[in-house]
């Protein structure tokens, strides 16, 4: 794969790098010609300057139609067209490959050089939730090596710590999500986020924000006004979910990390008022699991134990979400003030 990119960068006459910070390491984006240029954009609160030190991740890009260069393996022929949603994943360590025939994509990774590739067949094809959290399986395996993980989970909080919002779709976490953004919480994620389990000073796990998007179904872009400005898609939200980028809109809010102060369950309840109540760290787990390694698989047993060792380190609440949508961002911000007041007795 390092061939064909590099002769994908020779047709084109060179490269384009661009640096990201991301789970607090450098990484860099090699790109072969500008048509990819438009997956950085999910990761601009996480851009840095290059660094002299040699970068954590490379991961070289390319696309076929702009350059006339495919993939030499694994083999393509007659995959692509396919249903969007199908995945092949082969596992030979230190290299894992995982092939998207529908969306005609590939993703690699060699977890030991710290190189990987993101081939696509037509850049212009890439359906709309690529460019709201690109790379993903790709900084999966990579997080996995560097001892941390990619959960599916929203994440906000205050200058002291955060919340992760766990649960299957349609539980009210990325709701949950925009609600606090739009009262003023930091925002880390409204879909996947990255989590250190190590303790830091403060005896929190981290959270680090991976993407700095988000994706509105049409009940939420009707109920948020304010983030239609940072909308990428508006012209095709009859068939496509909105993808919002938060830089665009509130990027002060947008943030590279918080210790993790506690894991929230979302469920919509339907009654007026919003309480957080104790909930055991196996019904969080229970909650987080699933949906985590459905859409992220690869590496279920070490993925399931670190997220058993996140919920057992700091508290577990179900979060009843009442229909007072302006009191739901208020009673998350309540209980970080609680448990933050906890920490420092």
């Amino acid at each position: 794969m390092t061939e064909d990119f590099t002769r994908a960068a020779d047709v084109v006459g060179g490269l384009i790098d661009r640096w990201f910070m991301i789970a607090g390491q450098p990484v860099v984006l090699q790109f072969a010609g500008p048509r990819l240029l438009p997956l950085t954009e999910a990761f601009e609160h996480l851009a840095c300057l290059p660094q002299p030190s040699v970068p954590a991740l490379t991961i070289h890009l390319w696309d076929r139609a702009s350059t006339g260069i495919g993939v030499a393996a694994p083999p393509l022929d007659g995959r692509i067209g396919e249903a969007a949603g199908l995945r092949v994943l082969w596992h030979e360590l230190p290299l894992r490959v995982l092939l998207q025939p529908g969306q005609g994509s590939l993703s690699a990774i060699d977890e030991v050089s710290g190189e990987a590739w993101y081939w696509c067949d037509d850049a212009d094809a890439l359906p709309y939730w690529e460019f709201a959290a690109p790379l993903r399986m790709v900084l999966h395996w990579w997080l996995g090596t560097c001892g941390a993980l990619m959960l599916h989970a929203a994440a906000i909080g205050s200058d002291n710590g955060g919340v992760l919002l766990v649960g299957r779709g349609g539980s009210g976490k990325s709701t949950t999500s925009l609600l606090g953004l739009r009262a003023g919480l930091q925002f880390a994620s409204d879909d996947y986020v990255a989590v250190d389990p190590t303790l830091d000073a403060t005896g929190c796990p981290t959270v680090h924000s991976l993407f700095g998007s988000g994706k509105l179904t049409a009940d939420q872009y009707a109920n948020f006004p304010e983030l239609h400005a940072g909308v990428v898609n508006a012209d095709r939200l009859d068939i496509e979910k909105a993808v919002l980028f938060v830089n665009r809109v509130f990027p002060l809010q947008l943030v590279r990390q918080f210790p993790l102060q506690a894991v929230l369950v979302p469920r919509i309840t339907g009654l007026p008022k919003t309480i957080a109540h104790k909930v055991s760290p196996i019904a969080a787990l229970a909650a987080l699991a699933p949906s985590t390694l459905f859409q992220l698989p690869g590496t279920a047993s070490a993925d399931l134990a670190a997220m058993a060792q996140v919920v057992r380190q700091v508290p577990t609440y179900a979060l009843e979400l009442g229909t007072d949508l302006d009191a739901v961002p208020i009673a998350i911000a309540n209980l970080l003030r609680s448990l933050d007041s906890e920490r420092h007795e």
